[in-house]
């Protein structure tokens, strides 16, 4: 088995299941005060999971890598999470992506799911370290960060 995906094999897992508790509001508060200025783009999606379906690009060599229709891919993703783990879009450039999680993994065992979902989402998870590290970053954090080259 490979060390970068145990306790995992080459099959997917499946979706984690959902997160029912949530952050303290003060914590998530915290995170948005604590963002570097920056600009703000209005995009007429339905909801955050949307931006990038809307915009018609992916972040990075994602466009150039798959299909055409991999935006909409991506916000399906996105999408889920938001309705698993609250999860919204917070912030977007070419090549990387935030997003504020309202109810994120409590524990390891919770988080070993979702860290696998990461690694089929991104080719850069937190610098594509072991399924085992991320899962751990997860546990109670309230930002995911994405990386694509």
């Amino acid at each position: 088995m490979n060390e970068q995906v145990a306790p995992f094999t080459s099959r997917y897992p499946g979706l984690a299941p959902a997160v029912n508790s949530a952050l303290a509001p003060d914590v998530l508060d915290a995170v948005v005060r604590s963002l570097p200025p920056c600009c703000i783009a209005l995009v007429p999606a339905d909801r955050p999971a949307g931006v990038l379906a809307v915009l018609g690009r992916c972040p990075g060599n994602w466009f150039d890598a798959f299909a055409a229709d991999t935006p909409v891919a991506l916000a399906a993703v996105l999408r889920s999470w938001e309705e698993r783990f609250g999860a919204g879009l917070l912030a977007l450039t070419h090549d990387q992506a935030w997003l504020l999680v309202e109810r994120p993994p409590p524990d390891l065992d919770a988080a070993l799911p979702v860290a696998a979902e990461h690694w089929v989402f991104c080719d850069e998870p937190a610098e594509r370290q072991p399924v085992q590290t991320t899962a751990a970053d997860l546990i109670d954090n309230p930002v995911w960060y994405f990386w694509w080259d």
